[in-house]
């Protein structure tokens, strides 16, 4: 599985994320997917 690393590191530079979070955002982006978590801290930029 690829993940764009355009969208990974936009997201560790524009919200300030870990490199875990910033891999699971890009992740599901990439994929096209829905990512279902009680974290909003760090994933309510992605709604």
């Amino acid at each position: 599985m690829l993940v764009d690393t355009d969208v990974l590191i936009t997201y560790v530079l524009s919200h300030n994320l870990q490199m875990a979070d910033a891999l699971i955002a890009a992740t599901a982006l990439s994929l096209g997917t829905t990512l279902v978590t009680t974290n909003d801290k760090h994933y309510s930029h992605l709604r």
